[in-house]
């Protein structure tokens, strides 16, 4: 049998991990595995290797004869190559390419669409990448999660390396030395008090309702600070819709945490929930009017900073692009 060779897209890989992605389907567990390695049967470069051990491009992985009944890898062969990604290419009438590096994905999600799997739902984010990205060496995922009900974009890494850079990069925060800026856009209900840019600092916790579904609440002042966790960002109002019966009020909000339904929790808290947010107390709406609507990431040794800006495409009266222009 021919060995399996380390694509650059995979460098970095551990080599258990390399192995049940080449060998998915073949119904050996993950415990065989790691006893074909730890007896020398799975052979790197000709000599043994450790399970953990991150793997680099162009590696030779010999494993057992007995593994497959068809050479490993030839499933790969008959497929054609996965043609690359292309800024507007749609991968479903909720998912578009937003932007292309030689090593990032950039998404624009619209509202509608889970970022994972889960029950009730078998479409999202990370199926329409293993569906359209299936004959790749490395299948692109999110580096991080939106709300169903939130827009905006997600980015996921093209490489083993990328994706490790992202999921640092976005849980760091941007007071962090080297952490990725995220912000948004909601439009919430009642005029923002503030005129400049506020910080607000919660403590969250999570909540099971009798319906079996979670919601995060504020945590009382009466509560231990033990029992949740903090929740930071930054508010800056841009723009008001002053109409008497429902006026409204357009923010921009930096995160510098990214804690489960945050900006919603927070904002609702301060009895400014969003448009469309039916959970937290948002008058009716057909969108939640929250878009993760600018991304920006750290430089990394030969690259500089990059930012990534999506605009949402709301409609009338809650369009935002004169408010955009002012904010710059």
């Amino acid at each position: 049998m021919e060995p399996l060779i380390v694509d650059p897209a995979e460098a970095g890989t551990k080599l258990l991990r390399f192995l049940e992605k080449h060998l998915a389907g073949s119904d050996v567990s993950p415990a065989v595995l790691h006893r074909w390695v730890r007896t020398g049967q799975v052979r790197r470069n000709g000599g043994r290797a450790q399970p953990f051990a991150r793997l680099e491009a162009g590696d030779r992985i010999r494993i057992p004869p007995f593994a497959l009944p068809e050479a490993p890898g030839s499933s790969r062969a008959e497929n054609p190559p996965a043609a690359a990604p292309r800024r507007g290419e749609r991968l479903s009438p909720l998912l578009r390419v937003h932007a292309v590096t030689p090593d990032i994905l950039v998404l624009e999600k619209s509202a509608g669409l889970p970022s994972q799997p889960g029950s009730g739902h078998t479409v999202s984010v990370v199926s329409l990448l293993r569906e359209r990205f299936a004959a790749l060496p490395f299948i692109p995922a999110p580096a991080h999660r939106l709300d169903k009900a939130t827009s905006g974009l997600v980015l996921a890494g093209r490489t083993h390396e990328a994706q490790r850079f992202l999921h640092e990069a976005l849980a760091s925060g941007p007071n962090r030395g080297k952490g990725a800026t995220k912000e948004y856009l909601a439009w919430c209900s009642g005029i923002w008090p503030k005129q400049k840019t506020t910080t607000l600092r919660d403590m969250l916790v999570k909540e099971t309702e009798e319906d079996g579904r979670e919601r995060m609440r504020l945590t009382g002042s009466s509560e231990s600070e033990s029992k949740g966790k903090e929740a930071l960002c930054r508010v800056t109002p841009l723009q008001l819709a002053t109409s008497p019966k429902a006026p409204a009020s357009l923010l921009l909000i930096t995160l510098e945490t990214g804690r489960s339904h945050q900006i919603r929790v927070q904002l609702a808290g301060r009895g400014h929930p969003i448009i469309g947010d039916g959970k937290y107390g948002g008058r009716p709406f057909p969108l939640l009017l929250l878009h993760a609507f600018r991304v920006g990431l750290p430089a990394r040794p030969g690259q500089e900073e990059q930012v990534f800006v999506a605009p949402p495409d709301w409609p009338e009266p809650f369009a935002v692009h004169r408010a955009l222009k002012r904010e710059h």
